[in-house]
């Protein structure tokens, strides 16, 4: 026959079963919410990139479209320029082009 002790220490046992049972069961829920956490300012970073990726993304666009408009004038206002030289003085256009001709073909040609 379960003496007085025994039937005490049986439930003891029972009681600490029910704590640890539980203490595992906060224990999980809490690393629930700290996984939903993680993943809610996961995705709360990752829009965060998105927006300064695409920002960045504008701004070089942009950039590009100036650097490129830049250079565009650049090279119409040379082209201007150059034809304006060409049309004052023909034969030193001719001259230089038949130098800059001769030059290369003696910096390319084979040696002997």
């Amino acid at each position: 026959m379960p003496t007085q002790a025994t039937k005490e220490a049986g439930d003891a046992l029972k009681d600490l079963d029910q704590v640890r049972r539980e203490a595992v069961e906060t224990l999980r829920k809490d690393a629930e919410a700290m996984v939903a956490d993680a993943r809610a300012s996961m995705n709360e970073a990752g829009a965060v990139l998105n927006r300064a990726a695409k920002l960045l993304r504008e701004e070089a666009e942009t950039r590009a479209r100036t650097l490129a408009t830049d250079a565009r004038a650049r090279a119409e206002a040379a082209t201007d320029t150059l034809s304006q030289e060409v049309r004052e003085r023909p034969l030193t256009a001719i001259a230089c082009a038949a130098g800059a001709g001769l030059l290369l073909g003696m910096l390319l040609a084979p040696r002997r």
